[in-house]
């Protein structure tokens, strides 16, 4: 992943099956300066150093500047 700034920033997905594109089972972001993360019923925002997501039926948790998001079926 790149910001806006052009930064490396890490990112990590875990696929839901045994193949990437059956969908994302969890995302891990590293790396970014400036986070919000705005959790409500389920639904996830993030916005900072040039990055908006939004996830639906979703849970995240934030540890010393790692943001994971785990996405429910």
């Amino acid at each position: 992943m790149l910001t806006d700034r052009m930064d490396d920033v890490k990112a990590l997905t875990v696929a839901v099956g045994p193949h990437p594109l059956y969908g994302v089972l969890r995302l891990t972001i590293a790396g970014l300066d400036a986070l919000k993360v705005v959790s409500d019923d389920g639904t996830v925002n993030i916005s900072g150093s040039g990055l908006n997501a939004q996830f639906t039926n979703a849970n995240v948790y934030e540890n010393d500047g790692q943001v994971t998001v785990y996405l429910n079926k």
